[in-house]
């Protein structure tokens, strides 16, 4: 709901301070395939997350291949979404450092979704897990290819309001590094133990992280639970307020429908 002009209310999150009136830019990054079709899609995902955010009064959205060239983009960013490869090795070491350390700095929300919850460079690892909040990586996780139920943790949580427990078949990463204070969202049970999957993080420095292990295939962004978890996790880092009941995340049959295989 939109304020009047005569209203004027300010959601502090970390470093950064919005207007209540504001609308949240988000900026969701993503990248060519890398993965087998089907697995991976990381545009076309962003494009099916971006549909639902777009149908939230207040939020105004960018889906960008590869980090923006563009500083408008990442001046008015409130929230980075990120459906990628490797992203703490890329973001903390590589080209976009700069931009994505400023952004932290000013309490940007921060959301990753599968393998953007890694980090493949160790020597930035553990700055990763600061930023995170959890720290993927083949070093010393590991990956299991199997359905699943996944266990809404936390439930009290504002992002898993309106989440049940869900059947998942997915690609989990296991075994993870997390701060200690990391809250689980989520998890499953394998192997005789329980594993964090999804997790909210309150950055020591300022801002609020979000990171989601899943995702893998096509077919868990048509999970209705998952891409609830994924768009509420954006309105919690952005310092918003999720409904009791959650929010819509309902969308379109076609929305859902991967383009044909481009041929090599």
């Amino acid at each position: 709901m939109r304020l009047c002009r005569s209203m004027v209310v300010f959601l502090w999150v970390g470093a950064m301070t919005l207007r209540a009136d504001e609308p949240i830019n988000v900026l969701l990054v993503g990248k060519e395939v890398d993965h087998p079709y089907g697995t991976h899609m990381y545009l076309f995902e962003c494009e099916l997350l971006a549909k639902c955010l777009r149908k939230m009064p207040g939020f105004e959205v960018t889906v960008s291949d590869g980090w923006p060239t563009d500083p408008k983009v990442l001046a008015r960013t409130n929230v980075l979404v990120s459906y990628s490869a490797d992203a703490g090795s890329r973001f903390l070491a590589g080209p976009p450092a700069k931009d994505f350390s400023a952004l932290m700095d000013r309490g940007v929300g921060l959301v990753c979704l599968h393998w953007s919850t890694g980090c493949a460079n160790n020597e930035v690892g553990p700055r990763w897990r600061e930023t995170l909040g959890g720290w993927f990586s083949l070093e010393f996780s590991r990956l299991a290819v199997t359905p699943a139920k996944v266990l809404i943790a936390g439930a009290n949580h504002p992002i898993a309001r309106g989440c049940d427990d869900f059947d998942l078949r997915d690609e989990y990463y296991l075994g993870l590094r997390f701060h200690e204070k990391a809250e689980p969202i989520a998890k499953v049970r394998l192997e005789g133990e329980e594993f964090p999957i999804a997790w909210s993080f309150a950055r020591p420095q300022g801002g609020r992280s979000f990171g989601m292990v899943c995702g893998h295939f096509h077919d868990v962004f048509l999970n209705p639970t998952y891409r609830r978890l994924a768009i509420q996790a954006v309105l919690w880092t952005a310092g918003r307020d999720v409904p009791a009941e959650g929010v819509p995340i309902e969308i379109e049959q076609a929305d859902g429908i991967l383009p044909p295989e481009k041929q090599k």
